[in-house]
């Protein structure tokens, strides 16, 4: 168990506190999605993915989107506390992406269980979001049991998978913070350039999965391919201390 450290209650005052005054909108138009990270948060550079985080350097390019609709895009983004606030080493990881590939719900499951998470809860999401919420926990090689929540989100053939991470036995503290991440989040078409050409296009292609209904989680292909990135994602966070 890792030890107290000094004035933990203060510092979580004054993390939670800023964070709820001074919450920004952030937003990635190519995927029309958005949404509110904690104030006392900082979106990670290309640079120190690269030099300090062990990203290759061909992965942490975000191209934009062409105007061609045949072109796959794939966008990642990653926000670690600031510098001397990093009390429950909270990280928040987005992928998002284009195409459908393969699997379903079951799939997904045993993605996330052969990355070493084992699954507490699952929570399917309601408008104005449409998806499923995943949580559970993962032991670092040093021992220490961190908490995740993945949330896996679908519109009009694009998807997000965005990841919640604390140490486990402070989550409860973070929990609130990332409920107001969570009902943040807008998904939809509505920042696209050309939204209905782009609709077209895609139901032309067969593409747009949330038609079957993400109630039900038919789902058929954004679940596995969410299942996909988390793996990497979470081999790759396992290392960070």
């Amino acid at each position: 168990m890792r030890p107290m450290r000094p004035m933990r209650a203060l510092l979580a005052l004054l993390i939670l506190s800023s964070a709820v005054s001074a919450q920004k909108q952030w937003v990635d138009r190519d995927f029309s999605f958005r949404f509110n990270p904690p104030a006392d948060m900082r979106e990670v550079s290309k640079q120190e993915k690269v030099q300090s985080l062990g990203f290759e350097a061909a992965n942490v390019e975000n191209p934009p989107r062409p105007d061609s609709e045949t072109v796959t895009v794939a966008h990642h983004h990653l926000w670690l506390e600031q510098p001397g606030m990093d009390v429950y080493r909270r990280q928040i990881d987005l992928r998002l992406v284009d195409e459908i590939p393969f699997g379903g719900p079951e799939d997904l499951r045993a993605w996330l269980t052969a990355s070493g998470l084992e699954i507490t809860s699952e929570q399917k999401l309601s408008l104005p979001l449409l998806g499923l919420m995943v949580e559970g926990t993962f032991a670092r090689p040093d021992g220490v049991t961190m908490r995740q929540q993945v949330i896996f989100l679908s519109r009009l053939g694009r998807y997000a998978v965005l990841t919640l991470q604390a140490y486990d036995s402070d989550f409860e503290i973070v929990r609130a913070e990332f409920q107001d991440v969570i009902e943040s989040i807008r998904f939809s078409e509505a920042l696209n350039k050309q939204p209905e050409r782009l609709a077209d296009s895609l139901r032309q292609r067969g593409v747009g999965a949330e038609r079957q209904g993400w109630g039900d989680l038919q789902v058929a292909g954004s679940l596995a391919l969410a299942a996909a990135l988390i793996l990497a994602m979470v081999l790759g966070g396992k290392g960070r201390p």
